[in-house]
């Protein structure tokens, strides 16, 4: 009888062991270890651009990967967008979502911000009727600027309608650029006329001075003339200064005669202008302005 109950005891132990076996190994089964983001899980673009036009990268998981938010991406330490040229090691994290891990700090390699592209607008662009102008602003592209007028570099005097571009140099921290457009130069001869000034003065010295226009049309070609033997050895002194965009510069001259030649753009432009005459006559010395205005 004994044998009995202890045979019956070891049955019971033995579907007791195999019952906790089956139960532990069902158990285990089930259980899942979260996965943790690594670079190669994501999608990563504009590593390449040009400085001072800098857009974020573009970082976003492939398919399968965790779609944990990814935020507080970094450009060498900062989460400020750099628009100076350089190498710019990039870095991101990613936050926690179901079966997987939150990650700080992953690669995504290194941002490369080449030079800077020239635009038109960098440019001050002034056309008048005598001539076109393109400087740079402050803080660009300091590359020599080549106009074309009509695809040519040279200048034209003809009456006609002409597209202005302009081709910008490579420089240091700039890359080159062809083809700027600046607008359009209309030239035109119709109505253009030269008033000057009619000169009555109660100095007799300046009675003879003599003007005449050696050009029609436009530009305007004109001359100025004195009796060189009315006055002192050398003294006679002619000086026009400039306006608009030769704003302080002048054109001087020291004979009897003085032209302004149509081949000088400095004073040929729309408006008022004055053109100095000094003279010296027994030692003294006098000045007199001749305005001259330039019309359509």
């Amino acid at each position: 009888m004994k044998n009995i109950i202890r045979m019956f005891g070891i049955i019971v132990l033995l579907i007791i062991i195999v019952f906790i076996v089956v139960t532990c190994k069902d158990n285990s089964n089930n259980i899942q270890v979260k996965q943790t983001p690594v670079a190669s899980d994501y999608e990563i673009g504009n590593m390449n651009q040009t400085a001072g036009s800098v857009i974020a990268v573009t970082i976003a998981a492939k398919s399968g990967k965790s779609p944990g938010i990814i935020s507080n991406i970094r450009y060498n330490g900062s989460t400020e967008i750099p628009q100076s040229i350089g190498t710019y090691p990039v870095v991101f994290d990613v936050a926690a979502a179901t079966d997987w891990n939150s990650v700080t700090g992953l690669s995504a390699g290194n941002l490369i911000v080449g030079k800077y592209i020239p635009v038109a607008s960098d440019y001050e662009i002034v056309i008048t009727y005598s001539s076109v102008a393109i400087t740079q602003k402050a803080g660009k592209s300091p590359g020599a600027v080549t106009i074309f007028y009509n695809g040519s570099i040279v200048i034209p005097s003809a009456v006609g309608t002409y597209i202005i571009t302009f081709d910008v140099e490579e420089s240091a921290d700039w890359y080159a650029a062809t083809g700027l457009s600046a607008g359009i130069w209309v030239i035109s001869q119709a109505g253009i006329n030269l008033n000057v000034e009619q000169i009555i003065d109660e100095v007799p010295i300046f009675n003879n001075i003599t003007i005449s226009r050696t050009n029609t049309g436009f530009p305007v070609n004109f001359t100025v003339s004195v009796n060189e033997s009315d006055f002192d050895t050398n003294s006679i002194k002619w000086e026009i200064t400039c306006v608009g965009i030769y704003s302080g510069q002048t054109i001087t001259g020291n004979d009897s005669s003085f032209t302004l030649s149509a081949a000088e753009i400095k004073y040929n432009s729309l408006g008022g202008h004055s053109l100095i005459l000094t003279v010296s006559k027994n030692g003294l010395q006098y000045l007199r302005a001749i305005p001259f205005t330039i019309v359509q």
